[in-house]
């Protein structure tokens, strides 16, 4: 390999560092083409996987099926509102989705079929894949998302409408949007102080 085209550490060090989440209030409205969501789909399936299971799987909601999507998490929350703290908030938040919203992605676990690794292992494995989704935003132009986990997102409506089996899971949902300014800072601490060596 031509080491003229490698990355150096401190390259990847940078690129790693711009990862953001960016949320629905920063969402314009305007959509994302179809290949660059395959383009993040295709950095999401790059993920380590023990035993090449390939536990994870994703159904793209866009136009009919995000706002039917929309509908059903409101309904849940209205009929539920006992378990939400805040749920006409919630309820409000979720009007404005079908018109700031480009895609959802729901981010789903399928089991080995043979369960040659603990269930866990499909977890992060999955998990591992969201991170590569996250990393492939820093390389779109004015492009952001983050991982949605809300409770209202994953009720026996919902994954009744994803249309899952029984052993499938659902890790909630990757909202995508457009932005007209990407944040690449945070106050995050120092890593020394979550690390401990042991010699």
């Amino acid at each position: 390999m031509n080491s003229e085209h490698m990355m150096t550490p401190d390259d990847l060090f940078v690129q790693l560092s711009k990862r953001r989440s960016h949320f629905i209030k920063e969402f314009t409205g305007e959509k994302l083409k179809k290949e660059e969501v395959e383009y993040l789909l295709k950095c999401a399936h790059e993920a380590p996987t023990h035993k090449s299971t390939y536990p994870w799987f994703f159904i793209v909601l866009e136009g009919n099926s995000l706002l039917e999507w929309v509908n059903i998490a409101q309904n849940s929350v209205h009929q539920n509102k006992q378990l939400y703290e805040h749920s006409e908030k919630i309820i409000d938040k979720l009007r404005n989705f079908p018109d700031q919203v480009s895609h959802a992605i729901a981010i789903c676990m399928r089991r080995d079929s043979q369960e040659r690794v603990p269930e866990l292992e499909e977890i992060m494995a999955t998990a591992c894949a969201v991170q590569n989704i996250y990393i492939a935003l820093t390389a779109l132009e004015e492009t952001g998302g983050y991982w949605s986990t809300g409770k209202h997102f994953l009720g026996e409506d919902i994954l009744s409408f994803l249309g899952l089996g029984s052993k499938d899971r659902c890790l909630g949902f990757f909202l995508l949007g457009k932005v007209k300014q990407k944040r690449t800072r945070s106050n995050r601490p120092s890593f020394e102080s979550f690390v401990q060596w042991k010699s």
